[in-house]
């Protein structure tokens, strides 16, 4: 055997050190000897900065274990460049630059082609529909959904105040400019109930200053109760094309439906301008906790809304904070008020829903079709209005005149005395939220379906449906959970489920629309607060936050409060704010950490997390779990100073304290105080200090200043100080900001390397000049250096 002791590391596993019959590896904390054998010395020899790598397989006791080894030269960062030829990416000037991007808009058939593809991905997708393996499913699919969005739009409808009917035009008019543009194919465009109260607290607030609340009523008046004269914008006979004609419900529902389909095209237009920009990515700002209790709070805005109508009571709406109070206040003062034939037909409602929904559930997989238990409870309510003509002899307010036919194409315009500047706040909102929720939903069926979607061409997608349907007297659609979930269940495969929900949508506004009339509203308020009750119940999920993630589970409780007692615009707000702001407290108050190595390892641990870590005499590793910017640099530098115990400034003076009472002494012989002596004795021992900067992603002029600050104190009172595991263009921000050269010798590329330089550095550094020359600074040179130098 011959034995070959050299500075370098290798991993190794430790339990096969005393196994393997070729090599014996003994490490201790200060020494590394390898043994290899005649036979590996001749066939794996280690050229100069090379890398041997071996990878063997042992087995003992029907246990398999790799042993993997490494060995090569200690590197600096420059040396490694040198080494591994490194070459940073030419970056263009703003001429280059430009011309790039000429060049990459000239025309062509094929880039026009590819445009429209792009725009309308339909074209495309349509040339591959497979008729034979997806149109069964996508029928079944879409005559599911359409069944059941047909009492669920009436519903939103009315959640939105207004009449019903408007729900229908938005469940038809808006999945068509989707089917052409969108990319998932599960997406249902239409109604969403978190969507309808946004819209209507964004109407509400700007009725309410233009009219007194007496004079608001708290859902949609009867379309008969107004002569025809009254209205200026919808009912009358010229606007509708091949419909009849409802009468009209008066000036301030005419308003209402004026603003809300300036603001559809609003959102739209904002959606399309996102997507032209590629602002699809600013959904990432809204965390998961965030959404999920914004729709909770949301889910009790729109419960606490349908609870009136659900008793037949009529109370004044109110917006803003504390809204959601008031209105349970005057819930609980008038329900002596209740019509209790009106709550009969809520309560028939979950009656039927309630088994119907879990005999469903339970039995989901023997159903090759879900059962639509909203439409039979539709049709069963209808029945008994019609027939005990409950709208006249008990007072149930029903959903009254519904026209046939489609309305004629209307430019969206906004009454006299409201400006586009009152909505535009509210429409950035909506248009944000709406397109949030409804890309988490289709990413989510898109991954349980195994294909991609481009968050920019949905964003396109539900702004040409929004923008388009306006036009309609549409108000703002979005894709929901139940009618989405549905599409999957029933074995849809691509959008024309969709097409097919639309027309059986116009399939009831052309043909069966007035039969919806002796409709009881309590019945679609059941419907609503049933559909939303898994929503509310997502207020239990603070339990499980709170022992995974404090942080998710603050931002949860913050925003579900925030909706609940402020409203829903102004909680959205406050719970993106309080989001992004604990993101801020995270990065400015991370986790700090000293470093220390794990025994017969090259590995680098928290010396408080193992119990085999081992720290070096005389030098401090230091590591930050985050990166380094103006907002955690001045507290960086404080961890630092408390982790090497040594404040660089204060010391200096102590220093030069001390030398000038020396130079005061002609004899030299003054000695200093006793607490000079014990910070002498206490802090010389200290080397080196190694700061690791794997996890820094950037670092800004302050950080760079602050590494530099540190590196200057430091070595002014003798301490080495050294960057290590630096990312690229960290490294590059440091050099470029510090006005530092290529061949700085900071820089390491892991923390072993540094601390095996460091090591070797501190113990020449006492050496004379001929024994120091006889230490060559090449890779090479120190490999063969005696370990006596470096005690590695």
């Amino acid at each position: 055997m011959k034995r070959i002791r050299r500075s370098m590391w290798r991993i190794t596993s430790q339990r096969l050190y005393p196994r393997s019959n070729n090599l014996y590896v003994a490490m201790t904390e200060d020494d590394l000897e390898v043994d290899v054998s005649d036979d590996d010395a001749q066939n794996g020899g280690v050229t100069n900065n090379g890398l041997k790598r071996r990878e063997e397989m042992e087995v003992d006791s029907d246990e398999v274990t790799n042993r993997v080894v490494i060995n090569r030269g200690c590197y600096s960062m420059s040396e490694f460049h040198e080494q591994h030829g490194y070459h940073r990416k030419p970056q263009p000037g703003p001429r280059e630059y430009v011309q790039s991007k000429i060049k990459r808009c000239r025309c062509g058939v094929d880039k026009i082609v590819g445009l429209l593809l792009y725009i309308f991905p339909a074209f495309d997708w349509l040339r591959r529909y497979n008729l034979r393996t997806d149109a069964v499913g996508d029928l079944m699919a879409g005559i599911t959904v359409g069944i059941v969005n047909i009492p669920q739009s009436m519903a939103f409808s009315l959640l939105a105040v207004l009449h019903p009917v408007y729900g229908l035009y938005t469940a038809f008019f808006a999945p068509l400019a989707f089917f052409f543009m969108g990319s998932s194919r599960h997406s249902s465009v239409g109604t969403f109930g978190v969507i309808s109260i946004l819209c209507a607290d964004a109407v509400e607030r700007i009725v309410g200053e233009r009219y007194p609340p007496t004079e608001l009523p708290s859902t949609t008046e009867p379309l008969t109760t107004l002569p025809m004269q009254s209205s200026s914008f919808f009912t009358t006979t010229s606007m509708m094309m091949n419909a009849t004609t409802p009468a009209p419900c008066g000036p301030i529902c005419d308003e209402r439906l004026q603003i809300h389909t300036t603001l559809c095209l609003m959102v739209g237009l904002i959606q399309m301008l996102m997507a032209i920009c590629r602002l699809g990515f600013v959904t990432t700002y809204l965390a998961q906790p965030l959404v999920r209790a914004f729709t909770t709070g949301a889910a009790c805005h729109v419960i606490t809304s349908q609870v009136p109508p659900l008793f037949g009571l009529v109370l004044p709406r109110y917006a803003g904070p504390l809204s959601l109070i008031y209105t349970w206040r005057d819930i609980f003062i008038n329900l002596p008020k209740t019509n209790v034939a009106t709550f009969l037909f809520g309560l028939l409602t979950f009656l039927i829903l309630a088994p119907g929904k879990y005999l469903s559930e339970r039995y989901k997989k023997q159903l090759k079709i879900p059962i639509p238990w909203e439409l039979f409870v539709v049709i069963i309510t209808i029945l008994i209005s019609y027939l005990v003509n409950v709208g006249e002899k008990y007072g149930v307010d029903i959903i009254g005149d519904v026209p046939v036919g489609f309305p004629k194409p209307t430019v969206p315009s906004l009454p006299s005395g409201v400006a586009i500047s009152d909505l535009i706040g509210s429409a950035i909102a909506i248009a944000i939220v709406g397109f949030a929720v409804s890309v988490s939903l289709a990413k989510i069926f898109a991954s349980k379906n195994d294909y991609e979607i481009d968050a920019n061409q949905e964003l396109l997608g539900y702004g040409a449906a929004n923008a388009s349907s306006s036009f309609f007297l549409c108000f703002v659609s979005a894709s929901a959970l139940a009618r989405v979930a549905l599409i999957d269940g029933a074995g849809g495969k691509s959008q024309i489920s969709m097409l097919v929900s639309s027309i059986i949508i116009m399939f009831v506004l052309l043909v069966i629309g007035p039969l919806f009339e002796p409709l009881p509203k309590s019945v679609l308020a059941a419907i609503i607060i049933y559909a939303l009750r898994r929503i509310v119940f997502q207020i239990t999920e603070i339990r499980g936050l709170f022992k995974t993630s404090k942080v998710d589970c603050s931002i949860f409780v913050v925003t579900f409060l925030s909706v609940f007692i402020l409203g829903v615009d102004l909680g959205l707000g406050v719970g993106v704010v309080f989001a992004l702001f604990t993101v801020i407290v995270r990065t400015q108050l991370p986790i700090y950490s000293e470093q220390g190595r794990l025994v017969d390892t090259e590995l680098y641990r928290d010396v408080q997390t193992y119990r085999s870590v081992k720290t070096r005499p005389g030098m401090v590793i230091f590591k930050m779990q985050t990166t380094l910017y103006y907002a955690n640099a001045q507290q960086f530098r404080q961890r630092v100073l408390r982790a090497t115990g040594i404040n660089p400034v204060t010391r200096l003076a102590e220093i030069r304290k001390e030398e000038a009472a020396k130079e005061r002494n002609k004899d030299g012989t003054l000695e200093t105080s006793m607490a000079m002596k014990e910070i002498d004795v206490a802090k010389d021992d200290l080397h080196s200090l190694l700061i690791d900067c794997s996890l820094f992603g950037f670092i800004d002029v302050t950080g760079v200043t602050t590494l530099l600050a540190l590196v200057r104190d430091y070595d002014r009172i003798g301490i080495a100080t050294a960057f290590c595991s630096c990312p690229d263009s960290v490294m590059q921000s440091i050099k470029l900001i510090g006005h530092l050269d290529d061949e700085s010798d900071n820089f390491y590329p892991s923390i072993h390397d540094a601390v095996l330089a460091l090591s070797r550095k501190h113990a020449l550094k006492d050496k004379t000049p001929s024994q120091a020359e006889t230490v060559s600074v090449d890779n090479r040179d120190f490999e063969n250096s005696t370990n006596e130098a470096t005690k590695l």
